[in-house]
Order: C-alpha cells, then sequence, then structure tokens
C-alpha cells in the first residue's frame, strides 16, 4: 500500500492534537485514530520523521557495562 504525504500529515496531526489536549478520552481517541492510520498503511517512525525531519532530535546516550 502507497502511503500519501497526506495519510502521514493526518497521522501527526492527530498525534499532536492528542498530545495537546487535556481530556483523557479524547486523547485516547486520538491516538486509536492514529495507531489505526499507522497499522493500515505501514507507516513508522523513520516515515514520519522523513516527512519533518526537524522533529527527530539526536541525542548522545552512554550506557555502562
Amino acid at each position: 500500500m502507497n502511503v500519501t504525504d497526506s495519510k502521514l500529515g493526518l497521522v501527526r496531526k492527530l498525534l499532536a492534537k492528542a498530545e495537546s489536549t487535556d481530556s483523557a478520552p479524547e486523547r485516547e481517541a486520538l491516538n486509536e485514530r492514529a495507531a489505526g492510520l499507522i497499522a493500515t498503511y505501514g507507516i513508522d517512525a523513520a516515515m514520519l520523521a522523513e516527512s519533518q525531519p526537524g522533529t527527530d532530535q539526536i541525542i548522545d546516550r552512554s550506557i555502562d557495562l
């Protein structure tokens, strides 16, 4: 299935709206809708980041073993 920029944009908007709302039921509904689109179109984090590269932050992390 081909993922269009409009689908990626819709998922981004749904996730952004879910983050900005104070209503738990609305947040859950928005996240479920976004998750459904992600599953339907096989969208992954790399696709979302590719459409807006400034949203991924590069961090340094060291892990002591």
